[in-house]
């Protein structure tokens, strides 16, 4: 990595920066960052003028060789906040000609400008150094120690400033996830949305959980219910903000399921709770998918210790529902073979007889599933409709096999 300035040089500017008379003080404070092995993150180094006019600051941060041994929080690379316009701010790493990520010790940052000596606003970020967490680390907490601070006035006079400690914590690995489902629904509907457990690690055992919800703008959380099928009876759901009204005005839920009688674990899977939410609807802003964020996530085991647990985000789509096109009435197919409409014959009208014959009055054979068949009137609605079953069955298996 390129040095910006070697370490003489930003001690020789040092020097002349901070050449004048101590009347006040100002404090540099280290951020505080948690990553678990294999992530990387940041941390911003904020100042606080304690009411005096500070134009630049210098400063150290110590992260080895212990905290480097341990394989936990090196810094990468630190980069000045363009918004304090402090364009010849530089920073250099040590021991000098150590490589970055394998052998620094310690970053030395300068904040300064040639050009603009206006104050640096109180509780403003100096800068940002990039942390990274090799995979492997072991959990615990790491500090960023802060050492040799120093802030300067507009007109280059000493001001007395301290240093605030930062933190680099590894959790212990996860063992349990509370994780928000996903739920669609039409604009001004209600839907349900279900809170589960997973079990990260063999051999676990969750006997209580809580965690709370957040909602989008785009629903109102209606009210929550514990699962029966866990058998936590002592499980509370809390609305907030405080006084808010179900379905109305509230944003959040904090959920507590637990039991005083049952111990058990709660089975790896196992639905927890479920949410009702009033879907937003008439107009296009609210159709779209929103997210039911999860945070403060516990459980704790049958007697009763704390566990390692995250907590996954879900969502709400709601989903504009197409109307469902009526159908257009269409004329029922007839084969080419069929007349749908009796057609007389030459014949004439049947004409009673007593006298049987052998020849047909008609040259056309008959045909029993001839739609002619509904012109036999029942004689009572019940009787009538139950005597016409057969005959519409025999039509029915007749067209079947045609």
């Amino acid at each position: 990595m390129k040095k910006l300035r070697s370490c003489a040089s930003i001690a020789a500017v040092s020097l002349m920066m901070f050449a004048g008379t101590a009347f006040g003080q100002a404090t540099i404070e280290i951020g505080s960052v948690e990553l678990a092995p294999g992530e990387t993150g940041s941390v911003d180094i904020t100042l606080a003028t304690g009411g005096e006019d500070i134009a630049g600051t210098e400063n150290d941060i110590v992260f080895g060789p212990d905290v480097q041994l341990l394989r936990a929080g090196i810094i990468r690379a630190c980069r000045i906040n363009p918004a304090i316009d402090r364009s010849a701010s530089a920073f250099s790493f040590s021991p000098s000609g150590c490589t970055v990520g394998t052998d620094c010790e310690s970053i030395k940052a300068l904040v300064l400008s040639f050009t603009n000596l206006s104050p640096i606003a109180d509780g403003s970020v100096l800068y940002t150094c990039d942390i990274e967490v090799p995979a492997g680390t072991a959990p615990g907490e790491y500090e960023l120690t802060c050492a040799n601070p120093g802030a300067s006035d507009p007109d280059g006079n000493s001001v007395d400033a301290d240093c605030a400690n930062g933190l680099v914590t590894v959790p212990d690995e996860p063992v349990a996830e509370i994780a928000v489902g996903t739920v669609t629904g039409a604009p001004g509907s209600t839907a349900q949305i279900e809170i589960s457990l997973n079990l990260l690690q063999e051999g676990v055992e969750v006997a209580g959980a809580e965690n709370v919800l957040n909602f989008p703008a785009e629903t109102e959380v209606i009210g929550c219910a514990v699962n029966p099928e866990i058998q936590r009876e002592a499980s509370a759901f809390s609305l907030s903000p405080t006084g808010c009204t179900g379905g109305t005005d509230c944003d959040s839920v904090k959920a507590l399921i637990l039991s005083f009688t049952n111990l058990s674990g709660i089975p790896d899977g196992s639905v927890l709770y479920t949410c009702d939410l009033g879907l937003a609807g008439g107009s296009a802003a609210s159709v779209g998918t929103f997210a039911v964020t999860c945070t403060e996530p516990g459980t704790s085991d049958p007697e009763g210790n704390p566990l390692t647990t995250i907590c996954s985000d879900g969502s709400v789509t709601i989903e504009e529902s197409t109307p469902t096109p009526t159908p257009e009435p269409t004329a029922t197919n007839t084969p080419e073979d069929e007349d749908p409409t009796p057609t007389p014959t030459d014949d004439g009208p049947p004409t009673a007889t007593s006298t049987p014959t052998n020849t047909p009055t008609s040259t056309r054979p008959a045909r029993v599933d001839d739609d002619s068949c509904a012109i036999v009137a029942p004689q009572s609605t019940s009787t009538g409709w139950m005597l016409l079953l057969p005959m519409a069955g025999l039509l029915w298996l007749r067209r079947r096999h045609k």
